[in-house]
Formats: C-alpha cells, sequence, structure tokens
C-alpha cells in the first residue's frame, strides 16, 4: 500500500525539525560537555570538545531545519490547493 505523499511530508518534517533543533542546540549547552566528558580518556572525547566539532554539528543541525521548512512549504502549498511539481 503506498504511503500518503502528505502523511510522508508530515513526518520528514517532524523528524527533521526534532533533530535540526537538537543538533543545532546541543553543542553548546551542558549536554554536550556531559556526554564529551565521558568520552575524555578517549581519542573521540578530546575532539568533540573542540569548538570547529561543535560547530560542525550545529551546522548539520541548520541543514537539517533547512530541510523541515522544506518539507513545511510543500505542505502549506498542498494546503492551499497548490498542484505538487
Amino acid at each position: 500500500m503506498p504511503v500518503d505523499s502528505t502523511l510522508k511530508n508530515s513526518i520528514v518534517l517532524y523528524v527533521f525539525l526534532v533533530l535540526g533543533l537538537f543538533l543545532a542546540v546541543a553543542p553548546w549547552t551542558p549536554v554536550w560537555y556531559e556526554a564529551t566528558v565521558l568520552l575524555l580518556s578517549t581519542r573521540f572525547g578530546a575532539v568533540a570538545q573542540q569548538g570547529w566539532v561543535r560547530g560542525l554539528v550545529s551546522a548539520i543541525g541548520i541543514l537539517d531545519l533547512l530541510v523541515a521548512g522544506s518539507a513545511a512549504l510543500d505542505l502549506a502549498g498542498r494546503a492551499a490547493g497548490k498542484p505538487n511539481d
């Protein structure tokens, strides 16, 4: 049974919105520090504490938010009755 495209876009919107918000904000909160402090004895933990890694993770979160925005615009267009390209 094919999945309705409105339902599919709604799921994409939700997933990318939540994931994007988390990835954009988490590296700059105590959550990030507490999660990476346990890994400081490893090479990954030391790298995860660096600012450029935090910025990279936030940039990925912002890209996720752009995908969510695109899905939201598509849903709004469907609600307004515009044909889908």
